[in-house]
């Protein structure tokens, strides 16, 4: 029986129980003793409805807690969890792997040639002397992020030229990023004209950007140009994830 039918059933009794307790007190109350026994035994019968109900409602709710517990227990044992200690090496690989399997479809063909082959390594990330991390993005730029401010920018692994600094969310697809950019701690940026907070629409092929006051005027330019990815920007922290929040070896 599903569980819904139980729950029918506790509706059932408990409206079948309240009606006959009622009239059993009715028909007591008139003298009526010929019509007391048929309400006491709908009584019984009820009341036997609505805790038969009750009871195996429990009972299929715990089978669900005691099977979602086993479930977390097996995820953790597999080390497919972020809760854990080191063990969770293989949750951090699997994330990593998915996002480079991403920018591997996303680079440009006529660079494949051109592509190291370990450059899509499912390795931890590359950490710098000032404790940056320098993160995979689409060949052959890179992700340097600070782990201080939470901010990113992206440079070319080729000449470590910066393209675009500040970068807090962004979201991209072959062609295109679309990236939050915070400037507010950027002095020179600041006095050179730039915005606290801009809404960039970056080119991959050209490294060319173009910065808007508005997320919504970033949004119908960007889809006007032709960006086909996601509208809904990530923080880095959350998009690198599998780097980020990686143990390092050792540890």
């Amino acid at each position: 029986m599903g569980i819904s039918l139980f729950f029918i059933g506790i509706v059932l009794g408990g409206i079948a129980t309240i009606v006959t307790v009622v009239f059993t007190i009715i028909s007591l109350a008139s003298g009526k003793n010929k019509n007391v026994a048929a309400w006491a035994v709908g009584f019984v019968f009820s009341i036997s409805v609505l805790i038969f109900s009750v009871y195996n409602i429990v009972v299929r709710i715990g089978q669900k807690v005691n099977s979602g517990v086993e479930w977390l227990e097996k995820q953790k044992n597999t080390g497919l969890t972020a809760n854990g200690d080191s063990d969770n090496s293989a949750f951090y690989q699997q994330e990593r792997q998915y996002f480079l399997d991403t920018l591997l479809k996303y680079t440009n063909e006529k660079l494949k040639d051109k592509l190291p082959k370990d450059y899509y390594a499912n390795n931890n990330a590359e950490r710098m002397a000032d404790s940056n991390l320098v993160l995979p993005f689409v060949y052959p730029l890179s992700i340097r992020y600070n782990q201080g401010d939470y901010l990113g920018e992206i440079i070319s692994d080729v000449n470590d030229t910066v393209y675009l600094s500040n970068i807090s969310q962004m979201a991209f697809d072959e062609n295109f990023v679309i990236a939050k950019v915070d400037n507010t701690s950027d002095m020179k940026l600041l006095k050179s004209g730039r915005g606290e907070t801009e809404y960039v629409l970056f080119d991959l092929r050209t490294r060319e950007f173009l910065a808007f006051v508005s997320e919504p005027q970033l949004l119908d330019k960007s889809a006007k140009i032709g960006y086909i990815g996601s509208s809904e920007m990530s923080f880095l922290s959350e998009l690198y994830r599998g780097w980020i929040d990686a143990p390092e070896p050792g540890l």
